[in-house]
């Protein structure tokens, strides 16, 4: 239900705001239908919520926020999912190349939600299990970059 009430209410609130934007996927045979959408916006991690063990300088690091990822039930368990997300990989690699960005980020719903993340190798930050990351540099190396 969040996830619809953000599409109907939020969505178009936050883009004339610039606080987020909401990229949407439609079935080419009905293009007033949404089956699945992301939103991203502009988000920054506690380096404390980070490994101490990465090179990073003391301060907050940058981060591009995924905010929403949800894909309509008619669609579910068909791949949608993924091939959203791949699409916020690259149009988080295309951010990071203009702007300092290290890792993408989100908070999954659940842990069902967490374990999607997980399979492509987002870890948890120390605040919180659902509260995940990815950084760009592994992003590009593990889908970006061709063989």
């Amino acid at each position: 239900d969040s996830l619809n009430t953000y599409l109907k209410r939020y969505a178009r609130q936050n883009a004339s705001r610039f606080i987020g934007i909401t990229y949407v996927a439609t079935p080419p045979h009905e293009p007033d239908r949404i089956a699945g959408y992301y939103s991203l916006a502009t988000s920054r991690i506690e380096r404390e919520h980070l490994p101490d063990t990465l090179p990073l300088p003391r301060y907050p690091v940058p981060s591009l926020l995924l905010a929403r990822l949800a894909v309509d039930k008619t669609y579910q368990g068909q791949g949608l999912a993924t091939i959203l997300l791949l699409n916020v990989f690259d149009r988080t690699s295309r951010f990071a190349a203009e702007v300092g960005l290290y890792a993408l980020e989100v908070v999954a719903l659940n842990e069902a939600a967490r374990a999607f993340y997980e399979h492509f190798q987002f870890t948890p930050l120390a605040d919180d299990t659902l509260h995940l990351y990815l950084p760009v540099a592994t992003m590009r190396r593990l889908y970006l970059e061709t063989p």
